[in-house]
């Protein structure tokens, strides 16, 4: 409802301000309104003045999260700041800027009644979260090979970034090839092939020299038995799997993706023996050249052992 005021004129140029409030906006928890006053004088010989001062708002004011919070790189899809993240939103997390859903999908972020938070951090993570860093999780990629990567990435855009991620990990699962996502780099960004090439096969290499250490160090397969694990991985009943392992590695630098899929292949596929030595079986060979191994005490081909999940 308009409020009207009237104001009999007098003889006299008393000016009289009224002070006008407008009423109050609809405002969600992303927004923050700055205040203003402004007033109206009327005179008697029916001139008016109008005055009005206005607050300022900076971009710092458009998210209620310190600069360290990862929450304070949101932006939304017209590349606006904002603090109501959506799976759409796009934010910058260990280096690495892309979709909320992507991160999701990655182990890195999980949606909670309160918003998304880190993985890390699980459902206790709150605007006012302690800023301790996580223990590093086995298999992480050191900061130094991070920043390496990052540099093999300079000066490609966010949605260049994603889509290069993207190719990689297809490639990783069989669906596409080096050269493939090498030329689709340099189609996206100007880049020239060659440089395109060698960038990209220095950020696979690392990724995979990741993945490499990992299964083999802290999950016992045999450095020789690496492409046999691979092939199953590849095959279309793990590959699900598999995209999953490289994505949490990619966007999380997590390797716990890849450990149910180490187990599914000592489970379903005969080992090596050098595989099973490393895990403490004891091993033979048959005068026939059939490998044996030693369960409980009684002496079985590798293959039915693997069938039956005894190794």
């Amino acid at each position: 409802m308009t409020n009207f005021y009237q104001v009999s004129p007098s003889e006299e140029s008393t000016p009289i301000t009224i002070q006008t409030t407008p009423p109050q906006p609809y405002q969600n928890t992303s927004t923050k309104v700055a205040g203003g006053v402004t007033s109206i004088s009327f005179r008697g010989d029916g001139s008016s003045v109008n005055t009005t001062q206005h607050g300022t708002v900076a971009a710092s004011d458009l998210t209620p999260y310190s600069d360290e919070d990862w929450r304070s790189t949101a932006r939304n899809s017209y590349g606006n700041p904002t603090s109501k993240i959506t799976a759409d939103s796009v934010v910058t997390l260990d280096g690495i800027s892309g979709q909320v859903e992507m991160f999701v999908k990655a182990g890195v972020l999980v949606e909670t009644a309160d918003g998304f938070v880190h993985a890390s951090n699980g459902a206790t993570q709150g605007a006012t979260e302690d800023t301790d860093q996580d223990t590093p999780e086995p298999g992480a990629m050191p900061a130094e090979t991070v920043n390496a990567i990052n540099s093999a990435m300079d000066g490609l855009s966010d949605s260049s970034v994603q889509r290069a991620g993207s190719l990689g990990i297809a490639a990783a699962v069989g669906d596409s090839t080096m050269e493939e996502v090498a030329a689709g780099i340099a189609r996206d960004t100007g880049m020239e092939p060659t440089e395109a090439a060698q960038r990209t096969q220095f950020v696979v290499d690392a990724y995979q020299a990741q993945a490499d250490h990992f299964i083999t160090s802290d999950l016992g397969i045999p450095s020789g038995d690496l492409q046999s694990f691979y092939e199953f991985c590849r095959e279309p009943a793990n590959k699900g799997a598999l995209q999953a392992a490289v994505q949490k590695q990619v966007f999380g630098n997590s390797m716990a993706g890849y450990k149910p899929l180490v187990e599914a292949y000592m489970h379903n596929v005969a080992p090596s023996a050098a595989a099973l030595q490393a895990n403490g079986f004891e091993t033979k060979t048959d005068s026939s050249g059939r490998e044996l191994v030693r369960i409980a005490g009684t002496w079985m081909t590798t293959k039915a052992a693997a069938k039956a999940g005894l190794i």
